[in-house]
């Protein structure tokens, strides 16, 4: 070739330009149907999408008691321990769903507070841990649906659980979980279809973890949930009369024992380690040292416990048993069980995607495997109503089987030609939009709460030199309003949360923390200020 020639191919196009898009096209297809490649792809997705809201929004503060528990957790776990020893002043720092005896924990199952730990040992920052356990669930929502659907349905519906479960929602922007339970949920239903037709041992292994999570998330949803798989795959490898006993024990029984035994070991220790009894839940002992209202709305509450200060007998007695009265009221157990669906369908569903459900019918009559998800939806959803309150990572564990349902929908919509792929299209263009006014809750609207006024007061002290201690008092205004919330290593935080109880309470208080400058605040008084007080 002469010097300044061009590279012709014999169509007269320049040749270089054609070859690098065929490849790259070429490329693209190969990685779309490559397993690996495309749930790498959906993790990525989804650990963008995360970062991008935290970039769009800030990272969102803990609004909510039960984040305070889980942020608890997590910086324990990041301390390199289960649970930390009591505090001497333990009284002053009591709050809700958390333990102060026999040691200072968090009364949650420990999955979400290990990847808060995660992402506090990673980069300083347990939001990041959230990010993860988001990107977690949609690989596993892709690897799962790689055995209920072709490739290309199983990448969108990767997509599909970002976009409905973490774009701007609870699960992505707070710190109390429904990622991991749900990631929990994809592994074990995407495992048992993979049993049934393969039966390997490592789908075995994949089985047990998804329990595990369960059972370190939901312990209650994650029992129901794990029980009826558990009996779907008994009964479907029972029926199987080629398969014989020594292979299924082989290849499902043992390999799915040892997982179980390791995580029922870890379980029983680490509420050991919390509790002092691996049989007792921190959940329970909990209950035991501050509940009057059972979990179950039928369920008569108990006497009062002895309190220490008047905030937890507001929380504990009158704030709950309101919320049980609702369902004793005539027609209230009705009205209360019709707000718990609207949750539901309102997080898992919306006004977008609920039209392809119009397919339903169809696919529940042609697929054996969307009649036994939406028969286990049934369930969980049952499992839901019977409890006192519904929020939606309470339902995490289906969510990848909601996902499945709906590509299910999709897919058969797809085929009724002509009007189906553009009513496809139109459903999954408009399911974005749809969760928009999320954004009030957990986008910026963030910042008008009293949790962004908490973390505006700490970041003041910390901007100040030296230790502090803050004495809260007046009365609380609403439930979920946790002023007293501290770090695992009370006595080297830089600033200390405490109750104010009697004065002579208060002077022992002080005392311990002499080296500290003390700082008042009285949460009756608008707008909040915080009082340096004279030793």
């Amino acid at each position: 070739m002469m010097p300044g020639e061009k590279d012709v191919d014999p169509r007269g196009h320049p040749g270089g330009l054609l070859v690098v898009l065929s490849r790259s096209f070429s490329l693209m297809r190969r990685c779309l149907t490559h397993q690996a490649c495309a749930i790498g792809l959906v993790a990525v997705v989804a650990l963008a999408t995360c970062i991008g809201m935290a970039l769009a929004a800030g990272i969102a503060p803990p609004i909510v008691q039960d984040e305070f528990s889980y942020l608890l957790a997590g910086d324990t776990f990041a301390h390199g321990r289960l649970a930390n020893p009591p505090h001497p002043m333990w009284k002053h720092f009591e709050s809700v769903h958390i333990l102060q005896q026999p040691t200072y924990a968090s009364i949650y199952a420990p999955a979400q507070g290990l990847m808060l730990a995660l992402g506090q040992r990673l980069t300083g920052h347990a939001a990041v841990g959230v990010w993860l356990s988001v990107s977690l669930m949609a690989a596993s929502v892709c690897w799962m649906l790689w055995a209920w659907a072709p490739p290309g349905w199983a990448i969108l519906g990767g997509l599909l659980s970002i976009s409905q479960f973490a774009l701007f929602t609870s699960w992505s922007r707070s710190y109390w979980g429904g990622a991991i339970a749900a990631a929990g949920g994809a592994l074990l239903f995407g495992a048992l279809r993979r049993l049934i037709d393969r039966r390997q041992a490592r789908d075995a292994v994949v089985f047990g973890v998804g329990l595990i999570l369960l059972a370190n998330t939901r312990p209650f949803e994650g029992f129901v949930v794990g029980a009826v798989a558990s009996a779907l795959l008994a009964w479907r490898l029972g029926r199987r009369r080629d398969l014989a006993w020594g292979v299924a024990l082989r290849r499902v029984v043992l390999p799915l024992g040892a997982v179980l035994l390791l995580g029922a070991a870890w379980t029983l220790s680490y509420n050991w380690r919390v509790t002092g009894n691996p049989l007792l839940l921190p959940w329970k002992l909990h209950f035991e040292q501050y509940g009057t209202v059972h979990p179950f709305f039928w369920q008569a509450p108990r006497p009062a416990p002895a309190y220490n200060n008047p905030d937890l007998r507001m929380i504990y007695t009158v704030d709950q048993q309101f919320a049980q009265n609702r369902f004793l009221e005539p027609g209230g157990t009705w009205r209360a069980g019709a707000h718990k669906l609207w949750v539901l369908y309102d997080f898992f569903l919306g006004p977008a995607l609920a039209f392809a459900l119009l397919a339903l019918p169809w696919v529940i009559v042609k697929d054996r495997w969307v009649r036994a998800a939406c028969g286990v939806l049934l369930v969980l959803v049952c499992a839901n109503l019977a409890v006192l309150s519904t929020f939606s990572h309470y339902a995490a564990p289906g969510a990848a089987l909601v996902v499945a349902v709906l590509v299910a929908c999709l897919r058969r919509l797809w085929r009724w030609r002509p009007a189906g792929p553009v009513a496809v299209v139109l459903i999954l263009a408009l399911s974005v939009p749809a969760t928009f006014p999320r954004y009030r809750m957990y986008g910026m609207g963030y910042r008008w709460t009293w949790a962004m006024q908490r973390r505006e007061l700490t970041d003041a002290l910390l901007g100040t030199p030296g230790m502090h201690l803050v004495v809260v008092r007046g009365q609380i205004h609403r439930p979920e309003q946790t002023w007293i919330a501290n770090a695992a290593d009370i006595d080297h935080s830089r600033v200390v949360w405490a109750r104010e109880l009697s004065p002579e309470q208060d002077a022992q208080l002080l005392s311990y923390f002499y080296n500290r400058t003390v700082w008042v605040l009285d949460t009756d008084v608008i707008p909040l200020e915080l009082v340096r007080r004279r030793r």
